[in-house]
């Protein structure tokens, strides 16, 4: 507990928590207006740029799966599954 108390009473940690919160809200509000600017440049624009924006903005959708179904290969080749299914067919 005497920890959090020098931490809040002490002046140079209060200045740097002040900090760390300035640098933070001026951090979220240029975050904001550079996607608000995007969204809007995707939204109206119908150029090569932007369809190759929004192709980029898609892309990790399938990337989960495609770990997924990469990962389920490897383990059904290495058990020799698929060898085994081959010859009860």
């Amino acid at each position: 507990m005497a920890n959090y108390t020098y931490f809040f009473t002490d002046k140079a940690q209060r200045n740097n928590l002040l900090y760390t919160l300035y640098i933070v809200a001026v951090t979220v509000v240029i975050a904001i207006a550079v996607a608000y600017l995007l969204a809007l440049h995707l939204r109206f624009v119908k150029s090569r740029i932007s369809k190759t924006i929004g192709m980029l903005y898609l892309l990790p959708r399938f990337v989960p799966s495609m770990c997924a179904v990469y990962a389920m290969i490897t383990i059904i080749r290495d058990s020799g599954l698929d060898r085994k299914k081959a010859l009860c067919i």
